[in-house]
């Protein structure tokens, strides 16, 4: 039996069209906040024009930042969970496997995909002493998304180590 399965996190092509968008819509309000005569006008081109040149900042830091590799092992006791950015781990997560109560799937339908098979979905895992929940996969304070592709690995991994498991 397989003791651990290497999966990847589920990245968007929509960031990389973003960032063109707000290239683009940053150049034409510069451009015309340039040629504006009227200060309101003005005005109003220069603050979107900064605030696009703002976001795209923020868009290009998250394309730039490398998927997370996510290494998921078993054994008898404990679950363990991975995070490895460029090759480095960064964390390490454990779970006590009496504790689980079941994990479940979550289906993220995203509007923005063109492929059926693109569907991220979410693990949520409850424990026999608390009522509240949570992600399986954080990583710097954001759910960690999983392909359809690599939420199957996860699954059958689940199943193979017998560990309660549900689809919502």
């Amino acid at each position: 039996m397989q003791n651990g399965i290497l999966i990847h996190e589920h990245r968007s092509p929509v960031w990389r069209y973003l960032a063109i968008g707000l290239f683009i819509v940053t150049i034409a309000f510069t451009g015309v906040w340039f040629f504006a005569e009227d200060v309101l006008w003005s005005g109003m081109f220069r603050f979107g024009a900064f605030a696009c040149f703002a976001s795209l900042v923020l868009v290009w830091l998250r394309i730039r930042q490398a998927p997370l590799a996510l290494r998921v092992k078993a054994n008898d006791d404990h679950l363990f969970i991975h995070y490895f950015l460029d090759g480095e781990e960064k964390k390490e997560e454990l779970f006590e496997r009496n504790t689980i109560r079941r994990i479940e799937r979550k289906a993220e339908a995203l509007f923005w995909s063109s492929n059926e098979n693109a569907n991220a979905c979410k693990f949520i895992i409850s424990f026999t002493d608390t009522t509240n929940t949570l992600s399986v996969f954080i990583y710097s304070g954001r759910e960690i998304s999983l392909s359809e592709k690599d939420a199957q690995k996860f699954e059958t991994f689940l199943s193979d180590h017998a560990i309660p498991f549900s689809a919502v």
